[in-house]
């Protein structure tokens, strides 16, 4: 049960690195640069998922907490993304801005 786990773990760790060097190798705001954004997007929430179940599995309360955690952080800010900055490009400069102290808060 738990090698799977990892196997997607490592996967997912990997591609998101892969994925978030490329998105912020390419010009912002480009049809690269928002591919590579998702696919480092849903490397890092397969990367959450994976790493919430294998520490269930182990009992690592830290890892529990810190998978969720990761988990929230790139959902909101891809829910923010999609459906609040794509369509308002004025409000990013605001949004950047923001995002820290939303998390702090």
């Amino acid at each position: 049960m738990r090698f799977p786990l990892l196997v997607l773990h490592i996967l997912g760790g990997t591609i998101g690195l892969l994925g978030g060097t490329f998105a912020i190798s390419v010009r912002k705001g480009g049809r690269l640069h928002r591919a590579s954004g998702n696919v480092f997007t849903i490397a890092m929430l397969t990367l959450a998922s994976s790493g919430l179940c294998l520490a269930i599995l182990k009992s690592q309360h830290g890892n529990i907490i810190g998978s969720i955690v990761t988990f929230y952080t790139h959902s909101d800010a891809q829910f923010h993304f999609t459906f609040i900055v794509a369509n308002k490009p004025e409000i990013m400069d605001s949004f950047e801005f923001s995002k820290p102290v939303r998390l702090l808060g």
